[in-house]
């Protein structure tokens, strides 16, 4: 249970006072009339009634009435409520409480006095946001001691409120990880500014369409899309690219759709589909898909998988917007 150290206020320079009519020892005998309230601190804060007599008696004060009445709790502390004569001395000191309070704060481990903070033991529920800076700090997840679990990891929030992919800024250790706007969890491999990072396996990390407008590809090669991503050495990664058009003309030509890749990824150019034959009929629906494999075996590097289409004249081709896809996951 809580045990929040008790409020109290003092000052130095609160000047002794007496009572100006008698008081009798009962616990319901708790307004006080003093000569002067002035130069006291705000309440609460301690005072004492006939201080080193044998009718001491340690009071808590609790509201200052008016410039002549203090309101106290009558025999703080443990002392016993006595009679007191006017004009018996009252003066604001401290108590054994005040020392017990600290004493126990430093060396009792089982109080709980900080009240806004969350105890390791899980008594008391977290409330209200929780924040974490990336890279600055960050909640420990996995610790040694679980089965398996011999190194601490990071949860280093989130990247959005509309970024797909790991981070692109700030500075992180190895096995940090993050979950992106899409949900995918990315792992730091590398530590940097902002380190190599790589997706929970089977998880879809890109999927981009294009082209952005119509296009009708007539003697000549467009692109479709070009989407460049971070591909860390020796992890698999999966595209699969597809395409759906229809025919312009239909005089006998050539149709091609191609995938081509960087840094090593994909050797030569890779057919999506090929046309080259008699002529279809105008309209006909025409596509083709393909998944790919891709493995950098070299050094981690940005690698820009492109889907481009080409056309003779006679073989005219049209697309829609967003007729082509490429999926990526990690396999």
């Amino acid at each position: 249970m809580p045990t929040a150290i008790s409020a109290r206020n003092f000052n130095n320079t609160a000047p002794p006072t007496n009572i100006t009519a008698n008081i009798d020892n009962a616990l319901t005998t708790t307004n006080i009339p003093v000569t002067s309230t002035a130069g006291y601190p705000p309440v609460p804060f301690t005072g004492c009634l006939e201080r080193n007599t044998l009718n001491q008696e340690f009071v808590l004060v609790t509201n200052v009435i008016d410039a002549n009445h203090f309101s106290v709790v009558r025999g703080y502390d443990g002392t016993p409520a006595i009679n007191h004569v006017a004009p018996a001395t009252f003066e604001h000191c401290t108590g054994a409480i005040d020392f017990r309070e600290a004493n126990q704060h430093h060396t009792d481990t089982t109080r709980d006095d900080h009240l806004q903070y969350v105890p390791t033991n899980g008594s008391r529920a977290i409330t209200g946001p929780q924040t974490f800076n990336a890279g600055i700090s960050a909640q420990t997840l996995a610790l040694a001691g679980f089965p398996g679990a011999n190194i601490a990891t990071r949860y280093v929030g989130g990247t959005g409120p509309t970024a797909q992919g790991p981070p692109g800024a700030g500075t992180f250790l190895v096995g940090d990880w993050v979950r992106d706007i899409v949900g995918v969890v990315w792992t730091c491999v590398v530590a940097g500014s902002p380190g190599t990072w790589i997706p929970e396996c089977g998880r879809t990390i890109w999927n981009v369409k294009g082209p952005g407008a119509p296009m009708d590809v007539v003697n000549t090669t467009r692109t479709l899309i070009s989407h460049t991503f971070s591909a860390v050495k020796n992890v698999q990664y999966i595209a699969n690219v597809s395409i759906q058009g229809t025919i312009v003309t239909a005089i006998p030509g050539y149709i091609n759709c191609v995938v081509t890749g960087s840094a090593g990824t994909l050797t030569g150019s890779i057919f999506v589909m090929s046309y080259n034959a008699t002529a279809l009929a105008v309209g006909a629906v025409m596509g083709g898909s393909l998944t790919i494999g891709l493995n950098v075996l070299g050094a981690t590097a940005n690698t820009t998988i492109t889907v481009t289409a080409a056309a003779s004249i006679h073989g005219a081709y049209r697309l829609g917007a967003g007729a082509a896809q490429l999926m990526i996951w990690r396999g």
